[in-house]
């Protein structure tokens, strides 16, 4: 209640729940502010075409003001909470404009001293690659699929973020990943049926615009299992 997608106060609520992480996707603005937003679109502003001042007079729907990614950073740095922050890089206009994201993004990071409190994400798998250079001890996941993940850790990825259709596809890919050493990540579990399912087939973590109901369900699925 009070929050919306990409705002500070949904990732202090986050926070407050104690879930692994609180996801956000980044965007460069034409002059390269990192700014958080799921679509990159407020009504008709496009935020990678406009400056960052046209970026400040937008409003998120529970009435905040569009944050900048140090804004999240320095949030999850500085708090006692768990919940770390998953920074998705949103692919742009160009393959190139997506890699100065993922460099602008590990720049922002290190100079927040957040490096203990992230994790990453990306459709692009060259800025998984990237951001694995940056950060070697970081876990980064690939999100597109289709690949098995043999071939993912292959080119020096070490995390899938799935969705559930990947899993039900290909069963035997979480066991794969734990066999790797690497974690299975999937989106987006919003009901009861899909967190039990993927709870059941072994996943690490689910994504799921319900935090509560899929705490819940663990809870649950864990007695059981006692």
């Amino acid at each position: 209640e009070g929050s919306a997608q990409n705002s500070l106060t949904a990732l202090r609520k986050a926070q407050a729940l104690g879930v692994y992480s609180s996801e956000t996707d980044s965007w460069l603005t034409a002059d390269n502010h990192i700014v958080q937003n799921h679509d990159g679109k407020i009504g008709d502003t496009v935020l990678r075409n406009v400056p960052y001042r046209d970026v400040k007079r937008l409003r998120l729907s529970n009435g905040e003001p569009v944050p900048q990614l140090g804004d999240m950073l320095r949030c999850v740095a500085k708090s006692s909470s768990p919940t770390i922050l998953r920074i998705e890089i949103k692919e742009h206009d160009t393959p190139e404009r997506t890699l100065e994201c993922a460099s602008r993004v590990a720049e922002e990071v290190r100079r927040c001293g957040a490096e203990h409190k992230v994790e990453f994400t990306s459709f692009s798998l060259e800025a998984c690659r990237r951001l694995r250079q940056l950060f070697p001890d970081a876990t980064v996941y690939y999100l597109k699929g289709g690949m098995s993940p043999a071939d993912v850790k292959k080119l020096g990825v070490n995390g899938l973020n799935y969705h559930i259709k990947e899993i039900r596809d290909n069963p035997q890919w979480v066991g794969e990943a734990h066999e790797l050493g690497m974690r299975m990540c999937v989106w987006t579990a919003d009901n009861i049926h899909d967190m039990v399912e993927m709870c059941l087939r072994g996943v690490d973590l689910m994504s799921s615009n319900k935090p509560e109901l899929a705490m819940e369900v663990r809870r649950i699925l864990s007695n059981v299992k006692k």
